[in-house]
């Protein structure tokens, strides 16, 4: 999500705001990362990935100790392979078309 220009990120409407995002869960040796971007005119929802995804989920990623998601191996990440992502998104408001997805 972009900051809107000359507002301070203590005063944005974070819910309000949240249409577009490039987010992660997991931890630094395996996190999984998710795309949220206008799409053909709607909003869709991406499991972004390290390769072609093949086979069925067999990752359980954990976060907050309440919550985990199956993702497929080609979906997790570790912290260094996922860094680029956020640099990307951070300058351009994407991640390259070239990056394996799944619409979830």
């Amino acid at each position: 999500m972009a900051v809107p220009g000359g507002v301070p990120f203590d005063d944005v409407d974070v819910d309000a705001a949240s249409e577009e995002y490039l987010q992660c869960a997991g931890s630094a040796g395996a996190l999984t990362v998710e795309l949220r971007a206008k799409a053909s005119g709607d909003h869709e929802h991406w499991v972004l990935a390290t390769a072609p995804i093949t086979g069925e989920p067999n990752h359980t990623i954990s976060w907050d100790e309440d919550f985990s998601t199956e993702v497929h191996a080609e979906e997790v990440f570790t912290a260094h392979e996922a860094a680029p992502l956020f640099e990307e998104y951070y300058r351009t408001g994407t991640v390259p078309d070239s990056v394996p997805r799944r619409k979830v």
